[in-house]
């Protein structure tokens, strides 16, 4: 009776084991996906729990080739009652404290490969065992009847000694026969055990080693993983500690840092060495939470490193995560306090990095950012708190210069995009005050992510992240501004071999590349004028080619501030950003052209004087001609304060020449006439400054041509004449218009009877001017202009007769004023004697000169004297020419030049012929006193 009641009972707990084995498995196979790499896990945690207590002696083997997946450990034999609940799906860990495993059910997950494991080992007794351990699914009862058989098996397998399958130095194996359906699982749980299997040896002190055997596809495949760790330091939680991992009998060392706490906590990230240097690795996408094994599904937990902690972390059921949040019991109270010793444990590990100089220590500085983290607020907030204000305090920095320092004390890049930070670096880097407090150029774009992920947490934007040296470009921009107001000061803020206009393009293109060319560039005083000094872009017009020398005249015009209203074109980021309005050359010359027309009125001072000689050289330079119509000159200097200023005409107009046209400088006249200025107005006679600016002859011929200057003080024109001025012979009826019916052409000298300050009007009142002006006559005007001394003959007059004229106008004005007034007073006439004076003064003598010399027919021409009559007479008397000469200066002052006393003048040339005493004569001549 007593057994059938424990039968009873023994079958209810059977069918309830069953039951809860059916669910689980239909559990696992619902949520495939998710769960499909925990197998090698739970694998490996009972390998773990079944080691000895010695530690680095544990060995586990991962075999796998089509169709089948071997699991192998050399941990210690079963107990009966592990094989029970092996078959019954029951755990014995809550009994062993250094078990890691709380739930019992693990081993199922295995059953995701296959339902049916072969099952190798032995138990404490010294018995080996083998048997087929199958979950027969088809029902719950059938299920039921498969843990029976497995348990038959078991016992079966005890009583009958077979050879044992498992390959020597193991003590466990378990065989999983592998279906298509299952290669998913097992590809994925091999790859995640080789990109975690380091860190379990290095957290799993148990452990010897982990080996990986694939032969699948034609590719053998051996991995080993061996941790080797050095005695730990008696002042520091800090070990240095090396992975060997051999693939294929090829070594391969990987490098990891564990930094480790008395409560057990423990943190590590991975290192490399790269050309005798250590650099830091990021976590990549491992576990971050470990306790001993990884927690699948923690790739994602907001932490830059793998924590570990074997007794306090309290995983959820699923194991993919440690709660954080607040609860009821307490429990989450030790996960906290994990959290809070890692992140300590941390900043260590920073620091250490940096103080060894290793590079790209920023890798585990960066908060991984998850949608999870926005839901663990107490994490969030212990992560803003507590581990980024620790960094920001502490030297985790290494710069350029191969210090550390602190985030706070630092200056980070901040740019949009990876080239955005390099260009920014580069910018600070130049600058003196910057270069000791910016991180290693080649870790700018990593620290960049930093501060960009720590925002994130702190919920701010990154340039106001507190307690850390954030700068952007408008930081840098507003930098600049406050301490530059020009040029040179950017220049002492600059290193020595760094030129600033280089600099400030390169600082345009990255604002402007970094979109930033609105909020910044328009709206700091930071765009260079061409003055030297900052000012904002909407103040400053584009330079379109306007040439230096502009801009020098209009500064001389009072306009300083020009350069300062420029962009400096050597800004060349700039080019396409417009600014002010575009200024050229056309509309700078025309507002300086109002310019100086309105100072010639007011201003005529030296500045004006320059103004003026530079912009019209630079008018010439550009060969644009049109603008000289009413451009404002200035005459011929002299040492007076005074200066007048002369309009340049209208061009020529049909090829009729303007008569307000100034002479040219005299500087361009030839030669022989430049002794002669003095008888021209000083204020119709361009400076020599102009001249200088310009000193191309050929422009000055371009000039005169043009009508804006006279470079030829002829003047030849065609014009209809009037003959009663013209005619030598006899003057016409008078009260008949006797005109040309034809144009005729004439010559005539510039500014002969100008008004009061023509050429007449001012040898009348200086005897030095009238002898200077009739050297002009007798010297350069009638040999330049030989023809207009010709007499023409049968010009048609209106009178229907036609006429003889000198086509030389010049001789109207002296006809008409009797000559040269030579006296003291304008009423003063010429007279013989004073025409003898001048003859004693000239060059020439009568009995030089041929009988159609220019100067006998203009001596014709004012009824002087008939000199050829004269001359024949002297040479058929065969004075001698000293004789002649004196004899004819003489009659001169005794007959008063008339035509009517000839009888005389022959005479008393006759008188000479008989005169023996000819020689004294001639010497009181020469020593006469005039």
């Amino acid at each position: 009776m007593t057994n059938k009641i424990e039968d009873a009972f023994k079958d209810v707990y059977a069918a309830k084991t069953a039951q809860s084995v059916w669910n689980d498995l239909r559990e696992l196979r619902q949520h495939f996906t998710d769960r499909r790499t925990r197998w090698i896990w739970e694998l490996l945690q009972n390998a773990s729990d079944a080691s000895t207590s010695a530690d680095n002696c544990l060995i586990t083997e991962i075999k796998y080739s089509p169709g089948q997946l071997v699991f192998l450990h050399n941990g210690r034999s079963f107990r009966a009652s592990e094989v029970a609940h092996l078959i019954a799906s029951g755990s014995t860990k809550y009994e062993d404290e250094d078990s890691t495993g709380e739930f019992g059910t693990g081993f199922l997950t295995t059953h995701l490969l296959s339902l049916e494991i072969e099952v190798s080992g032995q138990l404490d007794d010294g018995r080996k065992f083998v048997f087929p351990l199958v979950r027969d699914m088809e029902s719950r009862k059938a299920l039921y009847q498969s843990m029976e058989q497995a348990e038959q098996d078991f016992k079966k397998s005890l009583d009958h000694s077979k050879p044992s399958t498992i390959p020597h130095s193991f003590t466990t194996q378990f065989i999983y026969p592998i279906k298509d359906d299952a290669v998913s699982a097992v590809e994925a749980g091999i790859e995640t055990l080789e990109q975690c299997a380091p860190y379990v040896v290095v957290f799993n002190k148990k452990f010897d080693h982990i080996n990986i055997d694939v032969d699948i596809k034609e590719c053998r495949k051996m991995l080993s993983f061996k941790a080797i760790t050095p005695p730990e330091l008696s002042d520091s939680p800090i070990q240095q500690i090396t992975v060997i991992a051999n693939q294929n009998r090829n070594r391969k060392e990987r490098e990891y840092l564990l930094a480790q706490s008395k409560d057990g906590t423990s943190v590590a990230v991975p290192l490399a060495s790269n050309q005798d240097r250590e650099e830091c690795l990021s976590i990549e996408n491992i576990p971050r939470i470990f306790k001993v094994f990884p927690l699948i599904g923690t790739e994602f937990f907001s932490f830059p490193a793998v924590i570990n902690n074997s007794s306090n972390f309290m995983p959820t059921v699923a194991r993919d995560e440690v709660p954080l949040e607040e609860s009821n019991d307490g429990v989450n109270d030790k996960n906290r306090a994990v959290i809070q010793e890692a992140c300590r444990l941390l900043v260590r590990l920073l620091e250490h990095a940096a103080s060894k100089r290793w590079h790209y220590g920023h890798r585990w500085a960066e908060i991984p950012a998850t949608e999870k983290l926005a839901e663990q607020s107490w994490f969030r907030n212990h992560i803003r708190e507590e581990l980024i204000e620790e960094i920001c305090q502490a030297p985790v920095i290494t710069t350029e210069t191969n210090k550390t320092i602190t985030p706070k004390d630092a200056w980070l890049p901040l740019a949009e995009n990876n080239e955005g930070v390099k260009e920014l670096w580069s910018l600070l880097n130049n600058l003196q005050e910057y270069r000791e407090k910016l991180p290693r150029q080649d870790e700018a774009i990593g620290w960049c992510k930093v501060i960009q992920s720590w925002a994130k947490v702190k919920e701010c934007e990154v340039p106001n992240l507190p307690n850390v040296g954030v700068i952007d470009g408008r930081k840098l921009a507003s930098h600049i501004e406050n301490k530059c107001s020009g040029l040179e000061d950017l220049q002492n803020l600059l290193q020595e071999n760094i030129c600033a206009i280089d600099w400030l393009n390169r600082l345009y293109g990255f604002l402007r590349k970094d979109d930033k060319i609105d909020s910044v560039i328009r709206g700091n005083r930071l765009v260079l004028n061409q003055s030297g000094g900052f000012n904002l872009l909407k103040y400053l017009h584009r330079d379109q080619k306007i040439g230096e020398e502009l801009k020098d005249i209009a500064e001389l015009l009072g306009w300083k501030n020009i350069r300062q209203q420029l962009r400096d074109p050597r800004l060349t980021s700039l080019d396409t950003e417009r600014g002010a309005d575009d200024w050229d050359s056309k509309y700078i010359f025309e507002r300086l052209h109002t310019r100086i027309r309105e100072q010639a009125k007011s201003n005529p001072n030296d500045d004006l004087k320059e103004a003026s000689a530079r912009l019209f050289g630079w008018i010439i330079c550009q060969k644009d001609y049109s603008r000289l119509q009413g451009f404002p000159v200035f005459a011929k200097e002299d040492d007076s304060d005074e200066v007048t200023i002369i309009y340049l005409p209208h061009p020529i107009q049909d090829n009729v020449p303007n008569n307000e046209c100034p002479l040219a400088p005299i500087l361009s006249w030839e030669n022989n006439l430049r002794d002669y200025w003095e008888l021209f107005p000083r204020r119709y006679i361009l400076a020599d400054t102009f001249f200088k600016t310009a000193p191309d002859p050929d422009i000055w011929e371009m000039l005169e041509v043009k009508g804006f200057i006279r470079k030829n003080v002829i003047t030849t024109m065609r014009r209809n004449i009037s003959f009663n001025t013209l005619l030598p012979d006899d003057p016409l009826t008078e009260n008949e218009d006797h005109t040309s019916v034809e144009s005729t052409l004439v010559t005539n000298v510039a500014f002969l009877t100008k008004d009061d300050i023509g050429i007449m009007a001012r040898v009348r009142q200086s005897q030095r001017l009238a002898r200077k002006f009739w050297s002009f006559l007798t010297e350069w005007l009638i040999l330049h202009d030989s023809n207009g001394m010709e007499i023409n003959e049968e010009a048609r007059c209106t009178c229907q007769e036609t006429h003889r004229y000198y086509s030389a106008e010049w001789l109207v004005p002296i006809v008409r004023n009797r000559w040269v007034p030579l006296g003291e007073r304008k009423t003063d006439q010429v007279t013989a004697e004073s025409l003898a004076n001048l003859l004693r003064h000239s060059e020439w003598n009568p009995s030089s000169l041929s009988e159609n010399h220019p100067i006998v027919k203009l001596l014709e021409a004012l009824g002087v004297a008939r000199f050829d009559l004269m001359r024949q007479t002297a040479a058929e008397d065969n004075i001698t020419r000293v004789a002649v000469d004196n004899a004819f200066i003489e009659m001169l002052a005794k007959t008063g030049g008339n035509v009517s006393n000839l009888n005389h003048a022959v005479e008393y040339i006759e008188a000479l012929k008989d005169n023996e005493d000819l020689p004294n004569i001639v010497a009181k001549h020469q020593n006469r006193k005039h």
